[in-house]
C-alpha cells in the first residue's frame, strides 16, 4: 500500500480512538480516504497482475489498464 495513505489512515484512526474526534470531522480532514485507498489497491493489483505475465516482470502495455482505472475511479468516487 502507498506509504502516504497508510500514514493518513493511521492518523485518522488515532484521532478517532485517542482524541474521540467524530466521523463528521474526520471525513472533512480525510475526505474519501477509504475510497482512495480502495482505488489505489485495485490499481496496484492490476499492475502486479500485468507483471506476472512475463518472466522478467516487464509490463509491455499499460494503456488499457490505465483507461480501466480512470473509468472505474469516476464510478467509485
Amino acid at each position: 500500500m502507498c506509504f502516504c495513505l497508510s500514514i493518513f489512515q493511521y492518523f485518522r484512526d488515532a484521532l478517532r480512538k485517542e482524541l474521540g474526534i467524530g466521523h463528521k470531522w474526520l471525513d472533512k480532514m480525510f475526505p474519501q480516504l477509504d475510497d482512495l485507498t480502495h482505488i489505489h489497491m485495485n490499481f496496484l493489483r492490476q499492475l502486479q497482475a500485468l507483471q506476472t505475465k512475463r518472466a522478467d516482470r516487464l509490463v509491455e502495455e499499460i494503456g488499457p489498464t490505465l483507461n480501466e482505472q480512470v473509468c472505474m475511479s469516476y464510478i467509485l468516487v
